[in-house]
């Protein structure tokens, strides 16, 4: 239920370019639907331009910055809005970054979005500006021999507040998750793995979460 930052479900379709030229690289697409909401078939004559630029200035590290722009609304939805509604771009607005670091037994990974999405004004109290959702994602492994090793992730999502009819509140929830875990490579393509979760949010049904999982990967 809802709209994710970046759905992780279904890919949408389109155009991609790529270039690499040490210590530079860049992608850059444009596509159908946006990030939160991708389509094969268009749905409101609209296009996502999405790019990407990853920098490696030495052995180990990498630094990356994203962004994407595209109308998520679709034109189903556009035509049956009151006339008093102003037709403005209700678009995804998205930007990103990432860093990648690893040395020796280490490896360590981070990554942000920040995403604005416009949204008709239809009912008062009206909200006039776009609604963001910021999230952040941190993790790390590390090598404990050959074969084995463990890792801990921390993940926060965030959201901006909008003015209701009594106060000023966030428009969802902020969501909090810890994880940890570890795995241990049984063949060179078959892994398997172990992890905790803990998941805690400041309101909703569900306030917080613990939950246990094991995997066996495997790939030919």
């Amino acid at each position: 239920t809802g709209s994710p930052i970046v759905t992780a479900f279904r890919w949408d379709t389109g155009v991609q370019v790529h270039w690499a030229s040490e210590p530079l690289e860049a992608t850059g697409s444009v596509t159908t639907g946006t990030l939160s909401d991708p389509h094969v078939q268009d749905n409101n004559g609209g296009k996502q331009i999405a790019a990407r630029v990853a920098w490696r200035p030495v052995v180990g590290l990498i630094v990356g910055v994203s962004g994407a722009h595209g109308p998520y609304v679709a034109s189903s939805v556009t035509r049956i809005l009151p006339p008093e509604v102003p037709r403005v771009d209700f678009s995804q607005q998205a930007f990103g970054f990432d860093v990648e670091y690893s040395r020796d037994y280490w490896l360590v990974r981070s990554e942000g979005i920040v995403s604005d999405w416009r949204l008709p004004a239809i009912r008062s109290p009206l909200i006039t500006k776009s609604v963001r959702a910021s999230s952040i994602s941190i993790e790390g492994r590390y090598k404990l021999r050959p074969g084995l090793f463990a890792a801990l992730r921390y993940d926060y999502l965030g959201f901006s507040s909008v003015q209701g009819s009594t106060a000023m509140r966030p428009w969802d929830a902020p969501v909090t998750r810890l994880e940890t875990g570890g795995g241990y490579y049984l063949m060179r393509n078959l892994i398997a793995k172990m992890t905790y979760q803990h998941d805690w949010r400041d309101a909703g049904l569900v306030r917080k979460l613990s939950v246990w999982s094991g995997q066996l990967q495997f790939w030919f």
